[in-house]
């Protein structure tokens, strides 16, 4: 197994433990489910930085520019999180939040393919591009 695939792993067997314990301590109502704007960060983080990290494995940008891409994105989400447990409604399992989880995966992707370098090269010689 290739470095990268076990760091993959490692990422989402930590994503996956983070995410049973949260849910474990606010089925309980243990810490960090007692602190709203501390669980609604933990929450939102835990399941955006992940996905971004996989999408941006392969995008060609430098590890300096993609590890600041994705500590924006963590601490963006983090605050997202704060804001909605400080609102009294941390990330619940209802369906009203569905629509701005896509939303959060659609801004991570844009995020991501906005942190690509493009080749340059002629547009013609793409198939979608041609006359």
């Amino acid at each position: 197994m290739s470095y990268t695939a076990r760091l993959m792993t490692l990422i989402g067997a930590l994503q996956g433990a983070l995410l049973c314990w949260l849910w474990d301590t606010g089925q309980r109502q243990l810490w960090p489910a007692t602190e709203p704007m501390l669980f609604g960060a933990l929450i939102w983080a835990s399941v955006v930085v992940p996905p971004a990290y996989y999408l941006s494995e392969n995008t060609g940008i430098s590890s300096r520019r993609r590890t600041l891409l994705l500590t924006s994105i963590g601490v963006v989400y983090a605050l997202l999180g704060s804001y909605a447990g400080w609102m009294s409604e941390p990330l619940h399992a209802d369906d009203k939040y569905r629509d701005e989880l896509v939303g959060s995966f659609n801004q991570v992707v844009a995020a991501l393919v906005a942190g690509f370098k493009w080749p340059k090269s002629n547009y013609s010689t793409m198939p979608c591009m041609m006359h």
